[in-house]
């Protein structure tokens, strides 16, 4: 019995966007997972494929990375983007007293 995840995120990398955009999204939809999340991260956009009754992905929901987003299988986890873009070069600030 084979195993595969129901929800994949990929994260696209100007290296290997066009491959994980083609390839590796069909190899998903052959496998049966039930939700893909694209995420690119330069074009500040998610792209969320979801299989359907008839195991193929149809159009997809485009969404900004602001603000949360939960996964059509949890709906009950939310993802928050701000959170994960964070400014790297931010310090924070200092704790007051």
């Amino acid at each position: 019995m084979s195993r595969r995840p129901d929800w994949v995120v990929q994260v696209l990398s100007p290296s290997t966007a066009a491959k994980d955009q083609i390839q590796k999204l069909a190899a998903y939809e052959h496998a049966g997972v039930r939700e893909v999340w694209l995420v690119h991260p330069t074009d500040h956009v998610v792209i969320v494929y979801t299989l359907n009754a008839e195991g193929g992905y149809g159009k997809p929901a485009i969404h900004e990375t602001t603000g949360t987003l939960a996964p059509g299988l949890f709906p009950d986890l939310l993802v928050d983007w701000g959170l994960i873009f964070q400014d790297s070069t931010a310090r924070p600030s200092p704790p007051t007293t």
